[in-house]
């Protein structure tokens, strides 16, 4: 049917009362299309002729979400949370708006909430709990992501960002256990042999590191990030050229990580590459972030410049600029 709205639209008549629900069906199938700006007008037009239509202002929150427009999005949650204040898709829509416009303290109050209208949906835990981890609230993260873990066990979203959250915590063999229980469920899960090579690298077990992050990599042939860890745990190895080759292709991909071109510096240093490349790199990390000068300052990696003039003047506070040579 939607097909013949473009022909049809010229003559549709306003919206009204009386012709509401075809307008909203419209909007619907558009949003189902990815047109997203146009479903959001009919949305709007909706709400024009009756703004307290809860299904509309949720659509209206998606649409702005879509958008990138959340501080409208964030206005349209209140006036349903005004409307519905015990309906639970409403807080979370609230908490999606305030994330994204980095007030995680308010959105950890949005989720709670979810949390309390219904104790029982395991999507809410999940929520608080990821919410929790961008705050560095650990510890009350676990708890939140053990309650969704009861609640829906074979989930592997939620056994994801547990075991991400016992990484934070250095709980790392528990991390690895959960890692293992994502596999379990969904054996091709890239991101899960990923982290689990991370959580094993941080107990020490490089050659079993490798061989999962390997296998994440299988599944994540396109992550800057997949790449950089196979880097690190290689270099751990002593396998300098293959970290080298890992690292490069982790820039080729993310060419403005700073970690990663401090990390691919010490490799190159420790390979006796020439100075200009390894000085090159630390000069990119310091313009992705000052805080790189002490890092690279301290890093045992480049101990064998730490009396180069050229390396002390690149490194010490108020060093030349990035764009020095």
């Amino acid at each position: 049917m939607l097909a013949n709205w473009p022909e049809a639209e010229s003559r549709a008549p306003n919206v009204t009362e009386d012709n509401l629900d075809a307008w909203w069906n419209k909007a619907l199938a558009l949003a189902h299309l990815d047109r997203a700006e146009e479903a959001l007008d009919v949305v709007e037009n909706v709400l024009a002729v009756r703004d307290d239509h809860v299904q509309a202002l949720i659509g209206n929150c998606d649409l702005l979400g879509q958008l990138g427009r959340w501080k409208e999005a964030l206005s349209s949650s209140d006036r349903l949370i005004e409307l519905c204040p015990e309906m639970v898709a409403a807080w979370r829509e609230r908490g999606d708006a305030l994330m994204n416009l980095d007030r995680q303290a308010e959105a950890l109050d949005a989720e709670k909430k979810t949390t309390e209208l219904d104790p029982q949906d395991a999507w809410s835990w999940f929520r608080f709990g990821y919410v929790s981890i961008e705050l560095h609230s650990f510890d009350e993260a676990l708890e939140a992501l053990e309650r969704a873990t009861e609640l829906a066990p074979n989930q592997p979203a939620i056994w994801l960002e547990k075991g991400a959250c016992l990484g934070h915590l250095d709980r790392h063999e528990e991390a690895v256990a959960a890692y293992d229980h994502v596999l379990e469920i969904d054996p091709d899960n890239g991101r899960a042999w990923m982290n689990r090579g991370i959580a094993l690298w941080a107990l020490d077990r490089g050659s079993e590191a490798h061989e999962s992050v390997d296998r994440g990599i299988k599944y994540l042939p396109d992550d800057p990030v997949a790449w950089y860890w196979r880097g690190m745990v290689l270099t751990g190895l002593g396998e300098l050229e293959l970290a080298l080759e890992a690292l490069d292709r982790s820039l080729k991909l993310f060419p403005d990580n700073g970690e990663a071109l401090l990390r691919r510096s010490g490799v190159r240093c420790r390979l006796d590459q020439p100075k200009a490349a390894i000085l090159g790199d630390v000069r990119r990390a310091i313009a992705t972030d000052p805080k790189y000068r002490a890092l690279a300052r301290n890093d045992e990696a480049l101990n064998s410049l730490c009396w180069d003039p050229e390396f002390l003047a690149l490194t010490q506070y108020g060093g030349p600029g990035p764009s020095e040579e």
